[in-house]
């Protein structure tokens, strides 16, 4: 199992899919931390292969004022990480 794994379903429970493993884990540590994201389905492809079903955007707020949560370290760390 992904540690970082993030189901995406709608707001009565379906399940869309996953958030793709190459995001996963800014997308998840940014859920972890409490920072609002706001998805929109922009296109929907049922006839196509699974994976390229949705396209959607994915839009957060980054409270830099919030203590003890975000440094310019620590996003860094969060970069390189993920890169």
């Amino acid at each position: 199992m992904d540690p970082y794994a993030v189901r995406i379903e709608t707001s009565d429970g379906q399940k869309l899919g996953y958030v793709p493993g190459v995001h996963a884990q800014v997308v998840s540590t940014m859920l972890k931390n409490n920072i609002s994201l706001t998805l929109s389905v922009k296109k929907v492809q049922p006839t196509i292969a699974p994976q390229w079903w949705l396209q959607v955007t994915l839009k957060g707020n980054l409270n830099m004022n919030q203590k003890n949560i975000f440094t310019e370290n620590n996003l860094d760390d969060l970069i390189y990480r993920v890169a």
